[in-house]
């Protein structure tokens, strides 16, 4: 075996070994690629949650105010979020009310109530990717009518 033979031997194992470097790392790049796009689609889901619980906590004190006390769950859903066009589907359940504890003593402790709301937004985009935020609301106001007050 001559020199030159061992030589086109040892480039050839040089070439493939940079072969198989260049396949891997392109595999890794379009992974890390997949990666980044899931995250971003998961924040824009995130942010379209965030979004529709805004929207509704700004209906508050409106005509179209949808906290009340009378109703176990309201719903909403909301559409065209964003140029990515998200959505969510805003659920408001109302936990019920509590007497406060301790008061200015200008505040008549027996006409006032602390009404405990959760607000579930579930945002969702094109891509199919979803989150759930979950945010507690607290309004003070007059006590139910069956509250356990005296």
């Amino acid at each position: 075996m001559c020199s030159s033979d061992l030589a086109l031997g040892v480039a050839l194992v040089f070439l493939l070994v940079l072969t198989m470097l260049g396949v891997a790392a392109m595999s890794k790049s379009g992974s890390e690629q997949k990666m980044a796009r899931n995250f971003q689609e998961h924040n824009r889901a995130f942010q379209a949650a965030e979004t529709g619980i805004a929207r509704v906590l700004n209906q508050f004190g409106t005509a179209s105010n949808p906290f009340n006390t009378g109703q176990a769950a309201t719903s909403l859903s909301i559409t065209d979020i964003g140029a990515y066009q998200a959505t969510a589907d805003v659920g408001i359940g109302y936990m019920g009310a509590t007497k406060p504890g301790a008061l200015p003593e200008a505040w008549d402790a027996s006409n006032v109530a602390f009404h405990h709301f959760s607000v579930e937004g579930q945002g969702a985009t094109t891509t199919k990717a979803r989150s759930t935020v979950t945010q507690g609301v607290y309004l003070i106001g007059a006590p139910p009518g069956d509250v356990l007050y005296e």
